[in-house]
């Protein structure tokens, strides 16, 4: 059943701070239409606000470090609607897009903290921690939609998966892959999504898209530090990335 009731009570928890709690409600109505759909997109838009916010002081940190991106930018510029494909994703049935991704793109644009391979050996800034155990965060922008577009179309032509969808959207290499030696899939979402936080998935690796982003800053941009034994220095360079970041 899909929600269209106004959703000013959460508008306004969210303002006083109960973050996760108003995202774990979000996640619970199901999918969006209408005005619920316009106040998620509200909370979504403040939500990666403060995304951008602390991606910006972490990016300037680690480039003190001598860390250097794939792309070469840490923090892309937003991105203006109409994305470069909606039209085509919309002609095959892929729209909506989820309200958190969406207002991604229109706020952040792109983040990418993936070490740049081709400048040799990354920095050591976790002590013993491998590159492979960093899993980098990573969030393609818009710009990738056109290409993802004409492979449905390819994909559907060729008689691979129906027109109707669901369809993948990938929007980051996996763990592997960002240390540059080979994997797995990699992580996307589903579209059409009508739920407000999709779910952010890969091989081994299932989250709901704020969530990892929420976890992402909380390691200074590399969650796999959350599934290691860290040293003392590491958890000290952590903390030092992540001082004064605001919640979300």
């Amino acid at each position: 059943m899909r929600s269209s009731t106004p959703l000013p009570d959460l508008i306004s928890q969210y303002q006083n701070g109960a973050h996760e709690d108003v995202w774990h409600t979000l996640r619970s109505l199901g999918p969006l239409t209408g005005e619920a759909r316009q106040d998620a997109k509200s909370i979504a838009v403040s939500t990666m606000e403060i995304v951008r916010q602390n991606a910006e002081i972490l990016s300037e940190r680690l480039d003190i470090l001598g860390w250097k991106p794939q792309t070469g930018v840490m923090v892309g510029q937003p991105c203006k609607r109409p994305f470069e494909g909606e039209a085509q994703a919309a002609e095959l049935a892929a729209l909506p897009f989820p309200v958190a991704l969406e207002a991604f793109w229109e706020v952040v644009g792109s983040l990418d903290f993936v070490w740049d391979y081709r400048r040799g050996t990354a920095p050591d800034l976790f002590g013993s921690v491998p590159l492979v155990d960093l899993d980098p965060l990573c969030v393609y922008g818009a710009d990738r939609l056109s290409a993802s577009v004409k492979d449905w179309k390819d994909t559907i032509e060729a008689g691979e998966i129906p027109r109707a969808g669901p369809f993948t959207l990938d929007l980051a290499p996996d763990a592997l892959n960002k240390a540059d030696i080979g994997g797995g899939s990699p992580y996307s979402v589903f579209l059409p999504e009508h739920h407000a936080d999709p779910l952010f998935f890969g091989d081994d690796f299932s989250q709901r898209f704020t969530d990892y982003l929420r976890q992402s800053f909380r390691w200074g941009g590399f969650p796999g530090l959350s599934s290691s034994h860290l040293p003392l220095a590491a958890k000290d360079r952590v903390f030092e990335l992540t001082k004064g970041f605001l919640l979300f």
